[in-house]
Parts: C-alpha cells; structure tokens; sequence
C-alpha cells in the first residue's frame, strides 16, 4: 500500500500533501508513502527530507515521519529529517546515522539507542537537533548552521512565513543562513 519515490542526483521532488503540509525530498532520497483518510506515514529509507506543517493538525490528523531507528509525530513544525548511509572502501554498507533537525515548534521524537532495550522518548525543540545510529551514541544539542542542509535552508530563505516562524523559535538571523 501506498506509493515508493526515489529521487536521483541532482534532483529533488515537492509533495504537497494537503494545504497545510509540504515535504521536500532532496536529491538520492527514498521514502515510502501511506496515506489512510486523515492518517499520513512518510518512512525515509535514505536521503534527507524537509517537512513543513504550517497549522497544527486537527485532533483526527496524524503525520509521522520516520526512518528505521527514529519515528516522529508532528502536528504543526518544520525542520529535516535525514538518513546518511556509511560505505566501507569496497562500497558495503557498514552503519548509518538519522537525525532530526528542528526548526520551529516541537516534535515527539521515538528512538532506538544502540545496547539499549526498547525506544526512548524525547520532545526535540526548536533549535535543537537529534542524532543517533547504530555505531554512534544518541546526543541531542544545539542547532549547529553549518549541518543545515542547502536544500531545507533554500526553503527558508524562499517563504518569508515560515522564516519568521524559523527565526522567532530559534533566534537565527537570516544573514546567518545566507
């Protein structure tokens, strides 16, 4: 069920899933898509994605975003959520690391912490970022600028809204990301 894209080098894809909620896929990026009435799963195999809900959901919507390790509601925030794959010299896969990047608002975040029985829960807000992985230790800390992706900053710099929404949560002035 549901609908699999995949976007390439040099490419990126729009989706917009209502008039309220915008995904941005950025280049060699992979999700799965579930849509069931008002109930929407977007699963990251690999890449990075740029979310944008710009009003809070309605009690009777739901929209998670997740990877294989980390899984997110959101009910009115932006921010990225990324998969970076980890090759060997021959090109095998050899660990991953996900990470949530938050924008504005919050999120509940669910995650899997390496040696550790069970998920773990933790509200991320704006201004901070998750990372976590199957050799990396799980740390939440400051927004750093320089981890942002070109393609979520784009965004920013492009929709004075959700800008402000971006600058009044987190402080960041736009020559920043310029």
């Amino acid at each position: 069920n549901g609908y699999t894209i995949e976007t390439k080098k040099k490419s990126y894809v729009y989706l917009s899933l209502d008039n309220s909620k915008a995904v941005k896929l950025d280049q060699n990026t992979k999700v799965k898509i579930v849509k069931k009435g008002s109930k929407n799963e977007i699963s990251l195999v690999n890449g990075e994605l740029f979310f944008n809900v710009s009003q809070k959901l309605k009690s009777t919507e739901k929209m998670t975003v997740k990877t294989s390790n980390i899984s997110m509601g959101i009910r009115g925030t932006s921010g990225v959520m990324g998969v970076r794959v980890e090759l060997n010299d021959e090109g095998e896969i050899v660990g991953n690391t996900h990470y949530v990047q938050m924008y504005d608002g919050s999120g509940e975040i669910s995650y899997k912490e390496s040696g550790v029985y069970g998920t773990q829960n933790v509200t991320l807000p704006a201004g901070k970022q998750i990372v976590t992985g199957v050799s990396t230790a799980v740390s939440t800390t400051a927004l750093d600028i320089m981890s942002m992706p070109s393609f979520a900053i784009s965004e920013l710099l492009a929709d004075d809204s959700l800008y402000e929404r971006f600058k009044n949560d987190t402080g960041i002035d736009k020559s920043a990301l310029e």
